[in-house]
């Protein structure tokens, strides 16, 4: 199958940080007429042998572990010199040749070095004034040996430059390294299809089915990029644990490992990522939620096989213990981990301090009259003045087809704001703010399947957190169920299982209006308001990317064509 390309598709940053090392030249012992030629030349002309450093220029700045380049420290007032002798600043994997290293003037394919005061000359075949016996590609000029994946082999000569691999193998001589090929190309959406799949604006980089990482069925989806180096990783929730997989090469991910379940298997599994950690609950008993660091996941030669460890499990306190629960809701801007759906806190919010992820620390329960089946918690910016500063969270009632609100800038006191029951509701699953928190996306799980309805999404004008007003419901094309919604700039990412993701465009509900403006279908053969499909999708990652993980077909890795959704405006 050869690679479609579609006009206006996001093309994903592989690059990635790496670290190398230091490598000094290697003096070696001429021998024969060269060695003598040389030894003329340093007799008969010393003062012609130039004290200089080695090469100054053409280095490029690389990754730091944030993914920002820097520039390259060296030379006092000249960035990007490298030092006399050492190669601090140089890219990873650069050599020096040593101080003094000059051409041998006259003499092609040589170099002199100096150490002290005796001087040397060692072939240089590629003239670039770094010996062979120290030169990262010997046979092609590079003086500022920039090795960016740090395997020891020059870029100028690398045949996968973004990836280590110092064998160099080329099965197939396709001038690409066997390392950073395979045989999966990304297909297009064209012409309503990407492969078997229907779709409209989304292109599929790749898919990883349940048994490549050895489960039987799927769950929950998150994304995060662990800092060690700097990768995108999908953490996968499965029946039988989670599995995190490297999004580096979108169209060839790679299976690091699967973290397994605390006990049993769990056919609902819930998993979010706070800064380097994952955390993972399930709706078993004595699970509780694991803590897992995604910096000590491997870089390669991992697969479903490799069986991790958690960091840690943390079960609550003896008063309010975690055994089961259903769901974990994070805020990034406070640290703040809140755990509902489990026994503990009558179902309501177990508030979880994770600032220091070692020590994780109970504060208390929230304020809930009800079971909490879901919830998102967000540091409030907008319209209503009151709240403006605060930490507040919105919960999802389930059998009562209500939602709460709740401030809890005071974890001491959780103060709830107000509680909103609408009409046609069956069981309140889950919702998301619009990005300027003045409206709210509703997902009712069970209303398609009990009362008949199409796909609906219930909206609401939150310009008054004590008075929410529902407005009239978005009704989709398809009898899916809808199950998660997340926002990202003017675009909703609906998760509706049968349907699978479907993306929706904000940008006029404050008329009421939703309009549907790319999709991709990860189940073809049903359309039916079951529970079947796609889980949730994942929009957040700065690659564009966006990943679903489904209940029988695994993880989707799919790639949205934003500069065609709508208009040519893209979202952030």
């Amino acid at each position: 199958m050869s690679i479609k390309r579609t006009a206006g598709r996001h093309v994903p940053i592989w690059e990635r940080a790496r670290s190398g090392a230091t490598v000094l030249m290697q003096v070696q012992r001429p021998y024969g007429l060269l060695a003598l030629f040389g030894a003329l030349i340093a007799c008969a002309a010393p003062d012609a042998v130039q004290q200089t450093q080695g090469p100054n220029t053409g280095l490029p700045a690389q990754p730091t572990a944030a993914g920002v380049s820097a520039a390259v420290s060296g030379t006092a007032g000249l960035p990007g010199v490298g030092a006399a002798v050492s190669t601090a600043g140089r890219p990873p994997g650069a050599v020096s040749a040593g101080a003094g290293a000059v051409p041998v003037t006259g003499v092609p394919g040589l170099v002199t070095s100096s150490a002290g005061t005796a001087a040397t000359t060692q072939p240089d075949r590629d003239a670039d004034s770094v010996p062979d016996a120290s030169d990262n590609c010997p046979a092609k000029s590079n003086p500022e040996q920039a090795d960016q994946d740090g395997d020891k082999i020059g870029d100028a000569c690398d045949n996968c430059l973004k990836l280590a691999n110092a064998d160099q193998r080329d099965m197939d001589m396709s001038g690409v390294g066997d390392a950073c090929e395979c045989e999966n190309p990304p297909v297009a959406c064209e012409n309503g299809m990407a492969g078997p799949y229907p779709c409209s604006k989304v292109d599929m980089m790749a898919r990883v089915p349940l048994a490549d990482m050895g489960a039987r069925s799927g769950n929950a989806i998150w994304g995060g990029v662990e800092s060690a180096h700097q990768r995108e990783l999908a953490v996968v929730g499965l029946d039988n644990g989670t599995a995190f997989v490297d999004l580096s090469r979108p169209n060839c991910p790679a299976v690091l490992g699967v973290l397994p379940s605390t006990t049993s298997r769990s056919p609902s599994r819930d998993v979010k990522v706070l800064g380097d950690y994952a955390l993972v609950v399930a709706e078993i008993q004595n699970h509780g939620m694991q803590i897992f660091d995604m910096k000590t996941l491997g870089t390669s030669g991992t697969s479903k096989s490799t069986m991790l460890t958690a960091s840690m499990v943390y079960k609550g306190t003896t008063e309010q213990p975690i055994s089961n629960a259903h769901n974990i809701v994070v805020n990034e801007e406070t640290k703040m981990v809140y755990i509902v759906g489990a026994k503990s806190c009558k179902g309501g919010m177990h508030m979880v301090d994770f600032k220091d992820p070692t020590q994780p620390k109970f504060l208390g329960c929230g304020n809930d009259q009800w079971y909490v089946h879901d919830a998102f918690c967000v540091v409030y910016k907008g319209p209503d003045t009151t709240y403006v500063g605060h930490e507040v969270c919105v919960t999802f009632n389930g059998e009562q087809s209500a939602f709460s609100i709740f401030d809890l800038n005071d974890k001491t006191k959780p103060k709830l704001i107000s509680t909103t029951k609408y009409e046609g509701g069956a069981y309140t699953h889950q919702g998301w703010f619009t990005e300027d928190q003045t409206y709210m996306l509703l997902q009712d799980e069970l209303d398609e399947a009990r009362k008949g309805n199409a796909t609906r999404t219930y909206l609401f004008n939150m310009l008054d957190l004590d008075k929410p007003v529902a407005m009239t419901p978005y009704t989709a094309p398809t009898k899916a169920t809808d199950h998660n919604v997340y926002i990202l700039g003017p675009y909703a990412y609906q998760s509706a299982y049968t349907a699978g993701m479907r993306i929706l465009d904000t940008r006029q509900v404050a008329s009421g209006k939703l309009s549907e403006v790319a999709f991709f279908d990860t189940l073809p053969s049903s359309d039916a308001s079951d529970m079947r499909g796609a889980w949730t999708a994942f929009p957040y990652f700065k690659s564009g990317l966006v990943i679903i993980q489904t209940t029988e077909s695994g993880l989707f890795i799919l790639s949205p064509q934003r500069a065609t959704l709508t208009g040519n405006v893209a979202p952030p």
